[in-house]
């Protein structure tokens, strides 16, 4: 692999659901390229609905890539707890603000973002953070501490999870 795919599919509109005929599509597109492609695809029911179905598949491909998900086919159905979160509105600001506490220590956002793509695993995260399994512990103890939630529990671990979404979206659009 050399990188991110040059390639994105937008969006690809059907007059029925899209299926298996999508995903043989993708793999050619990687195929083609040389690397994994990520897509997004929505349904159009017919001509008019183009532009609407065209504008979901751009979005869910966006929230798709700046959530840093893997290569591959994305609907909104994939995403649609995540697409709520980044709505702008006072639970957005809220569960972004979860994290406040945190901004001016870079290194703990960083922590808990691998820690949940980790999938929770401690391990796992500080191989891939590169820090000893102990320094990853501490680190949780400290967004725990600053921001009354823990992400070793899995009600806290929803919750920040939820605030880690909300905040990216928060940053990006500059609210």
């Amino acid at each position: 692999m050399r990188g991110p795919c040059p390639l994105a599919v937008r969006a690809e509109c059907f007059r029925a659901g899209p299926g298996g005929a999508t995903r043989r599509l993708l793999a050619r597109l990687d195929t083609a390229a040389e690397l994994r492609c990520t897509a997004a695809a929505a349904v159009a029911e017919d001509h008019a609905s183009i532009p609407r179905a065209q504008a979901e598949a751009s979005e869910v491909l966006s929230l798709a890539e700046d959530l840093g998900r893997p290569a591959g086919l994305y609907r909104l159905a994939d995403l649609a707890v995540e697409y709520q979160l980044v709505q702008p509105g006072p639970a957005r600001d809220a569960l972004a603000r979860v994290l406040a506490p945190l901004e001016d220590q870079p290194h703990l956002i960083a922590t808990l973002r691998e820690f949940i793509a980790a999938g929770y695993r401690r391990a796992d995260a500080a191989d891939a953070l590169t820090v000893h399994r102990n320094t990853l512990t501490y680190r949780l103890g400290r967004i725990r501490l600053l921001t009354g939630h823990d992400a070793t529990d899995p009600t806290g671990a929803r919750h920040l999870a939820a605030a880690l979404t909300a905040y990216g979206a928060a940053r990006r659009t500059g609210a």
